[in-house]
């Protein structure tokens, strides 16, 4: 009640001398009037005050905000623009932000005057400092440290300490096997692994039989291989897989169509195998497997929009696309892509470029297409497909042109290998660099093939396993 005495409004000037405003010079007076009426008045002064400074942060505030807004739609647009304008690429952008965040960060926590210059790649110089990262993060954590620097490629000591350290497993990196194929000759049942970190390939178990013209794919520690065709060269519907921990192999389902020249990929946990040829004609059918159900059965799929035989498929964002290939009569540009949940095809953009023979791989959230033939000519242009923006671009050429290889992704880098050329079945691969844009030789495979079966196999969370598939095609 004494602060509504002190604010309320008087309608004249007293002979006290209080004025309109209910404050006079002499009560507002630390020498003067009441202490009542001294104490009212200056709550009311600090009340009026406070509520002017509310309100004035609260109208900055909000101007920022617009402020705000406004910067984000126009850094937005302008790096659309860029994009568009083949002036920046996303994961050279996303890098370099993730850069500066960290710099920001680390900076944050310095003392001013420190002179702190350890990165992540000074600490993984340390063998025993990986150890416990290793040991108490568990593969997964190592896996995606292994992607950020190539200083965890050596560590190949580790692997006995680490649980699920089989046959082929290292630590994140990812192993690549090679099954089967043709090596001008005949058809092949030898395998063998390649391991990015050190170069080298060795000898694995072989298939029970020989297959060219066949396919693989890889999860939970398995791959499989399915179809193609035997020394004889019949159509084979018959599919084994190999166990990377034991290095045994095993029988599974045939599927429901015989294929050679098809695709298969592993996506949400089933194996697809798309398109191939019965050994009459190209085919249009899809089929798909439990591979953990031992009394699962092959699941047709709906039939795509083309005949693909020696198309190229991978999986992003657990969505199966296939690209390309021969319809029996002319390669293709068209592509398609299948949606797991919704169980139907969906067309997409043709690529840049006709081809059958083409190896796949998926990579940073696309789809990389390399090689192949055009009907005319052996490719070595090589394009990717960004599902975010439905546009294909072009990735710089490979340096030897082929058909027939495979294609797989370690560590966020696009490998090709083997294959062939109008006179000779390679064992020569390469090695894209993403961020550098630039194809690199890398140690050549054992035995020459063409046709093979590829896949990848790295200790990574099963969630993105799909993202690691190695798959291709044969001739």
């Amino acid at each position: 009640m004494v602060v509504v005495r002190a604010i309320a409004p008087s309608s004249s000037v007293g002979s006290t001398g209080r004025s309109s405003s209910g404050c006079s010079s002499r009560s507002c007076s630390p020498h003067g009037g009441s202490s009542s009426r001294s104490s009212s008045c200056g709550w009311s002064h600090a009340s009026c005050s406070h509520s002017a400074d509310l309100k004035q942060l609260s109208c900055r505030v909000e101007r920022q905000h617009v402020q705000l807004n406004q910067l984000s739609e126009e850094s937005a647009a302008l790096r659309d623009c860029l994009q568009a304008a083949g002036l920046l690429r996303t994961e050279a952008f996303l890098a370099q932000l993730h850069r500066r965040r960290f710099d920001t960060a680390r900076g944050s926590h310095l003392s001013q005057g420190d002179n702190f210059s350890l990165a992540l790649t000074d600490i993984l110089r340390v063998d025993e400092l990986v150890a416990i990262v290793a040991r108490f993060s568990g593969l997964a954590v190592v896996g995606s440290m292994r992607c950020a620097t190539r200083d965890l490629l050596s560590k190949r000591e580790l692997r006995s300490d680490l649980p699920g350290a089989g046959l082929g497993v290292g630590l994140g990196l990812g192993t690549v096997f090679a099954f089967g194929g043709h090596d001008g000759e005949g058809a092949l049942a030898c395998a063998e692994r390649y391991d990015p970190a050190s170069g080298v390939w060795e000898e694995v178990p072989p298939m029970v039989g020989r297959r060219s013209a066949t396919t693989g794919a890889a999860f939970a520690g398995r791959i499989f291989v399915t179809g193609g065709t035997d020394g004889a060269e019949e159509t084979l519907s018959s599919v084994e897989a190999f166990d990377t921990a034991t290095g045994s192999w095993s029988a599974l389902q045939p599927m429901q169509r015989r294929r050679s020249d098809a695709a298969s990929v592993v996506a949400n946990g089933f194996l697809y195998v798309i398109g191939g040829s019965d050994g009459a004609r190209p085919l249009r059918s899809a089929e798909r497997l439990d591979p953990f159900v031992a009394s699962a059965d092959w699941e047709l799929l709906p039939r795509m929009s083309e005949r693909r035989q020696q198309t190229a498929a991978a999986v992003v964002a657990g969505e199966v696309y296939a690209c390309g290939g021969f319809n029996g009569a002319h390669a293709l540009r068209s592509c398609e892509r299948f949606n797991v949940d919704a169980g139907s095809w969906a067309a997409l953009p043709p690529m840049q470029e006709r081809r059958f023979g083409a190896a796949a791989c998926a990579a940073t959230g696309c789809v990389f297409v390399l090689a192949g033939f055009n009907g005319a000519t052996l490719l070595d242009a090589c394009e990717r497909f960004d599902p975010s923006v439905a546009a294909w671009d072009a990735l710089p050429d490979i340096s030897q042109k082929r058909i027939g290889a495979v294609a797989c992704t370690v560590a966020g880098e696009v490998y090709i290998f083997e294959g062939r050329t109008r006179q000779r079945v390679l064992v020569s691969g390469e090695r894209l660099d993403i961020a550098r844009r630039r194809w690199e030789a890398v140690r050549p495979m054992l035995h020459p093939r063409v046709g093979a079966a590829a896949a990848v196999v790295a200790p990574i969370l099963e969630e993105i396993v799909d993202c690691r598939q190695a798959s291709g095609t044969g001739i």
